[in-house]
């Protein structure tokens, strides 16, 4: 019996790493503030006139030495020579401009999951994915484990059936003449049948000239006839008919039945636990490309910042000083440090970006696999948007979704199966004790080509030409009463260890039921603050860009204002996907589907 913990092979299973489905990468720590102004900034003198003076402290010696900063290290490693198709990851090692090649990406190809997708190809919904993974080959090797317990189950239904036990022999003969003889005896005169070896069809002599015949009762005297042996075969068949077998063959059908329930409860978690896998993997993948609309969209407003500080600067698109730059048209208060500022915020973006596409392009293949061969290949999702579930009937309380986790949840009915077969197991342990009765029939035939067909049985045991059937009641007992009773007692300790692991299963099943739930909650609170958070920090972005066209503009609070937008905004779709898988995962918990869908 398997604990509600425990799932299917992974044995042959494909997983999404959900781990890396947070995109910690937009959840990171804020980027770190600029260097604090030098001494001869503007705005440090001002600070230094309207303060306070401090008087310079005297030094006795000579000035202590400035500390020496270590030289920045350069250089960069050897680029990997890659040839493919563009579009493809692997041409992004490439490039020139990885940073922008990350946002320019021609679509992949169709089997290829990284990247944007080509037009053309299917789209499977949720649903329709579901339709397919749940004819997957983890699924179907679930129906052949049936199939295998109903074939047990037949053979416990015919074990009443006898099984007939033949056996054929055919070995050299022996030549056997009989004459029947008259003896006289106390009470009169009988007859007696006298047998011996054949002798030689010419003289009619033995073997060694005498008239006295072989012993084929001896090995020389058996050798000595081989050739003129001929063949002997014997026949048998025997039978036993079940009668009362005080319980076995009943508790064998109780048994076999049990082992199908198992079987096919086994097929309903696997099925469920693949329902499961699909959700979490549509919900990444989703999720992966709502954070890449963030970044495109987030990719647009630094590209148009990046014009303004061009313009501000005199510098010409392709990054050098602009020959027709008007003079007037130049801003004096533009810090030259703002374009390698927005350069290294390129770079924080594009390193986003790509690891969107390496958990989008995970997501996608894992759909592709546990869809299998039967579903369109390279095929795409056909949802657009990372939207919520919605729950029929809406979220009732905690306990009604534990009752119905025992009452429908596969491993918890496992449980109960596992119990039931542990029990008509320590049955069959007892009924070891007691014998097997059944109607026995038993046939024989013999036949020797070269032996005299009028043997009589009366004179001679060892017959070579023979017919015979027995009948009668037969009884097979097993006087092992000590292995007997250890395997009772072993039964019994099986049995209530069954009965243990089934309370611990349904202790479990109901802490699965309560993470489930109080992750639909958490994750609803969660998208409720996120999107609080997301408008209030976008009005902080159309401040700061409305300070630019005044001329205010400070490019650092910008940074700041859009990674917070771009965090908020994708703590939201975050919470969304924490929603729909915790709800597929208390879906899962509760043995039901919960989801309107």
């Amino acid at each position: 019996m398997r604990s509600p913990r425990e799932r299917v092979p992974a044995r042959g299973r494909p997983r999404v790493a959900l781990a890396c489905l947070t995109l910690a990468w937009l959840a990171a720590r804020p980027v770190a503030a600029a260097p604090p102004p030098s001494p001869a900034d503007p705005v440090n003198d001002a600070a230094a006139v309207e303060g306070p003076s401090v008087p310079a402290p005297v030094l006795d010696g000579p000035a202590p030495a400035s500390p020496k900063l270590p030289e920045p290290r350069t250089g960069h490693a050897p680029p990997l020579v890659f040839s493919g198709p563009p579009g493809s990851q692997g041409s992004l090692l490439g490039t020139d401009d990885p940073v922008r090649a990350l946002f320019e990406m021609p679509p992949s190809t169709r089997e290829d999951a990284y990247g944007p997708r080509p037009t053309g190809i299917p789209a499977l919904s949720r649903e329709q994915i579901v339709r397919y993974g749940l004819d997957n080959p983890y699924v179907k090797a679930a129906d052949q484990n049936i199939e295998a317990m109903r074939a047990l189950l037949r053979m416990a239904k015919f074990a009443w059936v006898p099984v007939v036990r033949t056996s054929a022999v055919l070995t050299p003969g022996a030549a056997i003449e009989c004459d029947d003889v008259s003896l006289q005896g106390e009470d009169g005169p009988f007859s007696y049948q006298y047998c011996r070896a054949a002798g030689d069809p010419a003289t009619g002599l033995g073997p060694d000239g005498s008239d006295a015949p072989a012993d084929l009762q001896s090995v020389g005297g058996y050798f000595s006839r081989i050739a003129k042996a001929g063949i002997s075969l014997r026949l048998t068949a025997e039978f036993v008919v079940p009668i009362y077998t005080f319980g076995k063959i009943i508790n064998a059908k109780r048994l076999a039945t049990v082992g199908v329930e198992l079987a096919t409860l086994q097929k309903l978690a696997t099925e469920q636990e693949t329902l499961l896998r699909i959700y979490e993997a549509h919900a990444g993948l989703l999720l992966a490309r709502e954070s890449i609309a963030i970044l495109d969209e987030a990719w647009g407003i630094i590209a148009g910042e990046r014009l303004k500080i061009q313009a501000d600067l005199g510098i010409g698109p392709d990054g050098e000083p602009a020959f027709d730059a008007d003079p007037e048209s130049l801003n004096p208060d533009r810090d030259p440090d703002d374009l390698t500022r927005l350069e290294v915020g390129e770079i924080e973006l594009a390193g986003r970006m790509r690891e969107a596409r390496l958990i989008e392009a995970k997501a996608l293949a894992s759909l592709w696999a546990i869809a299998g061969s039967a579903a369109p290949r390279g095929f795409d999702v056909a949802e657009q948007r990372l939207i919520p579930d919605t729950i029929e009937g809406g979220l009732a309380e905690l306990d009604h979704y534990k009752a119905l986790a025992l009452k429908n949840r596969p491993e918890a009915k496992l449980a109960d199966a596992g119990v039931e077969a542990r029990k008509v197991q320590e049955k069959l342990a007892r009924s070891n004790f007691l014998p097997d009765i059944g109607a026995v029939v038993k046939l024989g035939y013999g036949y020797a080509n070269k032996a005299s067909p009028d043997m009589r049985t009366l004179n001679y045991t060892g017959r070579l030409n023979y017919s015979n059937v027995f009948l009668g009641l037969g009884m097979s007992w097993n006087l092992d009463f000590h292995n007997n009773a250890f395997a009772l007692q072993r039964a019994r300790a099986q049995r209530r260890e069954a009965e243990y692991k089934r309370e611990v299963a349904q202790r479990l099943l109901a802490l699965d039921v309560e993470d489930a739930y109080r992750g639909v909650i958490d994750a609803e609170q969660q998208l409720r603050f996120a999107e609080l958070a997301r408008d209030k920090s976008w009005r902080l972005v159309i401040s700061e860009q409305t300070s630019g066209t005044i001329g205010a503009s400070n490019f650092e609070e910008l940074r700041k204002a859009l990674t917070k937008w771009a965090e908020f905004e994708f703590q939201r779709f975050e919470a969304v996907m924490n929603r729909n898988t915790a709800l597929a995962r208390l879906s899962r918990a509760v043995g039901v589907p919960l989801t309107a869908h």
